[in-house]
Order: structure tokens, then sequence, then C-alpha cells
């Protein structure tokens, strides 16, 4: 059975089940992503793991804008760049602040 599983190259797959098939979207937003949500009384929606993961590659982990552009499947790195730039800002905001933070003497 491993075997069948290891054979079965979902590309492009997140969740795999385990009988290694693609677990598609709705199944997975309604019987793992929301109750956990809901369980934690967090207002979340699956589109906001993409929104975090473009903005934590670009901001803090400091990913080239074409590698994430691929990654998140945006023809035109100039797409990443507009849905993106606000939050990169934010963070080099809060960077900058934290670096002032740390220069000014402690009276």
């Amino acid at each position: 059975m491993l075997l069948r599983i290891k054979e079965r190259n979902c590309v492009g797959t997140v969740f795999k089940s385990q009988n290694g098939y693609p677990v598609g979207y709705n199944n997975f937003r309604k019987r793992h992503f929301n109750p956990v949500v809901e369980r934690l009384g967090l207002s979340l929606k699956t589109h906001d793991l993409r929104k975090f993961f473009g903005s934590w590659h670009l901001g803090v982990n400091k990913t080239d804008i074409m590698t994430v552009s691929k990654w998140m499947g945006h023809r035109d790195p100039r797409v990443t760049l507009s849905t993106y730039a606000k939050v990169i800002e934010e963070l080099e905001q809060e960077h900058q602040d934290a670096i002032g933070h740390a220069l000014v003497p402690r009276i």
C-alpha cells in the first residue's frame, strides 16, 4: 500500500488523503479548516493562508519576488508586488521602528 501511495505523484498538492489522493479544496475547507478555525474562535478564510504565505516569504523570509510570484501562480511579478506591496511596507516600517527603539538610549 505504501508503494502505491508513493507512486501517486500529486504535483501541486498541498494535502493528500491517507490513500495518497489529493484532498479537494472544498473537502479540506469544510471537513478540516473551518471546524478548527471555529473551535479556536478565529475568523480566518482559507485565502488568508495564501496571503500569509506570500507576505511571509516576501517580508520576513526575504525570498526574491520572482520565486514568490512563481509559487503563487502569478504570470507577472507585478501582480505579486501590487498585491503584497502594502504588507512589505508595513513589515519594513516595523523593522525600522524596532531598530530605532534599540538605538535609543534607555534612561
